[in-house]
């Protein structure tokens, strides 16, 4: 889900600036990505491209909504995220609205460093049948 500047304009505090040396799957020409609050949602974040402002999606962490849901990773992974541990990382999901619902794709995490303020998208093999998944959340 891409959101519009109306949206981005409303975005609460900004938690970080992350640089994604590869950029994302179809926003490669986008190296920086803000993440910040959205005010009155607890839940959700705004993801907006920082080369362009109009550029922007919707994401979540998923553990409130699959408790089970693990993200593993290997040693190069957490190298290519200047990571030392997996406690220096925040995981969310995109989020997307179709068909009157919110799926989010528990396949392709964002990962945050959160302590060298780098990002990057993964691929978990184990998720690959969840690319769409319905959020559960009360309306």
């Amino acid at each position: 889900m891409t959101a519009t500047n109306s949206v981005a304009a409303e975005t609460g505090k900004k938690i970080g600036r992350y640089f994604f040396p590869r950029g994302l799957p179809g926003l490669e020409q986008c190296r920086y990505f803000d993440l910040e609050e959205l005010p009155g949602n607890p839940l959700f974040r705004l993801l907006s491209a920082g080369e362009e402002e109009e550029i922007a999606l919707i994401v979540v962490n998923p553990v409130p909504f699959f408790p089970e849901y693990r993200v593993e990773l290997t040693a190069w992974d957490l190298e290519e995220l200047e990571a030392k541990s997996m406690n220096e990382l925040s995981i969310y999901t995109t989020v997307t609205v179709a068909e009157q619902q919110l799926w989010t794709n528990l396949a392709a995490p964002l990962l945050f460093n959160t302590v060298k303020q780098r990002g990057r998208q993964i691929i978990l093999d184990r998720y690959i049948e969840k690319l769409r998944v319905p959020l559960p959340v009360q309306q």
